[in-house]
């Protein structure tokens, strides 16, 4: 389910949505008295996974786009003032 920039953008939607629903108060208060707290803090780190896993596996395939190239000139000055 990668390969494209909308799979990336669905894969993000998808982070936020969840981080947002499961650490808003009610939701979060009704998954921790149906389960525990410990079990909540795996269920959430194991979604957290599968979802960051997802958006880096979209990220990866996603096609690239060079719409500006500087200068050979420009990148070794760029990176000669790093060292600096």
């Amino acid at each position: 389910m990668t390969g494209t920039v909308s799979h990336l953008l669905i894969g993000m939607v998808v982070f936020i949505v969840s981080h947002i629903a499961m650490s808003s108060l009610p939701v979060r208060t009704l998954i921790i008295q149906k389960i525990g707290k410990q079990k909540f803090k795996g269920l959430y780190s194991l979604i957290t996974i599968a979802e960051m896993s997802w958006v880096i596996t979209a990220y990866n395939n996603a096609p690239t786009e060079i719409y500006w190239k500087s200068h050979t000139a420009f990148q070794h000055l760029t990176l000669s003032l790093m060292l600096i």
